[in-house]
């Protein structure tokens, strides 16, 4: 998340970063309070069982890029992401 934050802000204008709580059990507004805690330059979200189905979720730390369109053009699991691939990866979402 540390790299994240701060590669993010100089896409912020062009790419919408969401990071997905993947614990069921968390509200909105505890994610909202941890996001102000940390500094978090992006938006933090809960999810339900059905789209965790849908994004075929198989663990902790599973990221995906989705495009405008809806597709996913990218995936990767824990430890994966360089800050180049980060980098790269927000290049062709703000296409």
């Amino acid at each position: 998340m540390r790299r994240l934050t701060q590669l993010y802000p100089e896409f912020s204008a062009y790419v919408q970063l969401l990071v997905v709580d993947m614990d069921l059990g968390e509200t909105a507004g505890e994610l909202t309070h941890f996001r102000e805690q940390q500094g978090y330059p992006f938006g933090l979200a809960t999810t339900d069982a059905r789209t965790l189905a849908a994004f075929n979720y198989v663990g902790r730390s599973s990221k995906f890029g989705v495009d405008s369109k809806g597709i996913i053009i990218y995936r990767a699991g824990y430890g994966d992401g360089t800050d180049a691939e980060w980098r790269g990866l927000f290049q062709r979402l703000a296409q």
